[in-house]
């Protein structure tokens, strides 16, 4: 039985924040590595992303972010966002920090 690992390549233009913050770009390149699908890749991204507009919007650099913070984050999610979504999104920052 043989695997195929792909590296899927990151669509850097698609999410400036992260590729302008080493620690965000670091860690995205490594979700790249273990060979995630490509779908699932963007998704992160796109959290990702979303995330760090979040805490430019708060002057915090994702290396000081606390639970506080990322507490602020999830309430913003009250209206609108589905349960799923939420879950995405709060997934992403768990893996990220």
């Amino acid at each position: 039985m043989t695997f195929d690992f792909v590296v899927h390549p990151i669509r850097w233009e698609r999410c400036p924040l992260v590729a302008a913050d080493l620690h965000a770009s670091s860690w995205l390149t490594l979700q790249s590595r273990r060979g995630l699908a490509p779908n699932t890749l963007d998704a992160y991204s796109r959290a990702l992303e979303r995330y760090l507009r979040f805490l430019e919007s708060r002057n915090i650099a994702s290396s000081f972010v606390t639970r506080g913070d990322v507490g602020h984050y999830l309430a913003g999610f009250q209206a609108g966002l589905s349960n799923a979504t939420v879950q995405q999104l709060l997934t992403v920052v768990r893996l990220f920090h």
